[in-house]
């Protein structure tokens, strides 16, 4: 079975890029000028990029066994249950990804900006939560971490890359709220901000 789920999950990985550099190559054409960003997004993407750097070091490179870096110590049928739940939801997570990406369209910026003319999305997966893009990605980061049954996935990726992407939301919300105030406060109250049904107050 760990082959089968590497296999899977490095095949979805590069499938996802794939689909991922279409949806931004279809969009470009459409694509609008910045006029507003905070350029504290390099801070965060170069923290992901160590993040990955070192995980990909300690998971993929290191020759020493790794048994005591496993998730669950037991073995089984509940064990292998609880990684094919993992490759689940790290396959919607990275479908609701895909689709958030799509629906966003010619508004997506890996920077946190406001474009000429932005529009606040309120259709498919921005409907139900403000962020769904961060959501997709902490799912399929989640569901990796029980598929490959790795502390080491659990330590270095799964706990701090959602606590960046957090940081992320302050700073793109902060701007929303200064260039489009009254809409994007109304956006606030109506849509929760990660996790559905979960709603926080909004910030003027």
């Amino acid at each position: 079975m760990d082959r089968f789920i590497s296999l899977y999950i490095l095949f979805f990985l590069i499938l996802g890029n794939i689909v991922f550099g279409y949806l931004n190559r279809k969009f470009s054409a459409e694509d609008t000028p910045i006029v507003k960003k905070d350029k504290s997004y390099r801070i965060l993407h170069g923290l992901r990029f160590f993040l990955f750097f070192v995980w990909a070091v300690l998971f993929f490179l290191s020759e020493t066994d790794k048994s005591w870096l496993k998730l669950f110590s037991a073995s089984g049928t509940v064990r292998d249950y609880l990684r094919i739940l993992g490759l689940v939801i790290f396959s919607l997570g990275g479908i609701w990804l895909l689709w958030s990406r799509w629906v966003l369209g010619k508004w997506f910026s890996t920077k946190f900006a406001i474009k000429k003319g932005h529009q606040i999305i309120r259709t498919g997966p921005y409907k139900i939560v403000r962020h769904p893009i961060y959501l997709g990605i902490c799912l399929a980061i989640w569901g990796a971490t029980l598929a490959l049954d790795s502390l080491t996935t659990l330590i270095i990726l799964a706990i701090p890359l959602p606590l960046t992407f957090y940081l992320n939301i302050i700073k793109e919300e902060k701007l929303f709220l200064k260039e489009m105030s009254a809409e994007y406060q109304k956006y606030q109250q109506e849509v929760p901000r990660l996790f559905p049904f979960i709603k926080t107050k909004a910030r003027t």
